[in-house]
C-alpha cells in the first residue's frame, strides 16, 4: 500500500501575478505588432505608451517571478511560467528596438 504524503506547499501569489503579467504582456505585444503591420509601420506615437507600459509590466513580472521562486515551500509552476513569458516578451521587445 502506498502512503500519501501531505504537503503544506502552495502556489505563491507573486508567481500567479507574474504569470498573469507575462500573459498580458505577450498579448499586448502581439496586438502592437499586428496593429503596426496593419498600418504598414506608420503608427507614429499611437503605440508608444502601450508598448512602454507593456515593458514596465514585463519588468515587474520578472521581478515578482524571481522573488516567488526564492520562496521556500512553494510550488514553482507559476513563477517559472511568469519568468519564461516575461523573458520572452522582453527579449522580443529588445530585438525589435535594435532591428
Amino acid at each position: 500500500m502506498k502512503k500519501i504524503k501531505y504537503t503544506s506547499k502552495s502556489h505563491p501569489e507573486k508567481g500567479v501575478v507574474a504569470s498573469a503579467f507575462g500573459l498580458i504582456s505577450l498579448c499586448s505585444l502581439i496586438y502592437a505588432i499586428k496593429k503596426s503591420s496593419d498600418l504598414s509601420g506608420n503608427v507614429g506615437g499611437t503605440l508608444a505608451l502601450p508598448v512602454f507600459l507593456t515593458f514596465l509590466m514585463t519588468v515587474a513580472g520578472l521581478a515578482l517571478g524571481v522573488l516567488s521562486v526564492l520562496e521556500p515551500d512553494a510550488y514553482k509552476l507559476f513563477p517559472v511560467t511568469g519568468i519564461v513569458l516575461c523573458s520572452l516578451v522582453m527579449a522580443s521587445m529588445i530585438v525589435m528596438m535594435v532591428l
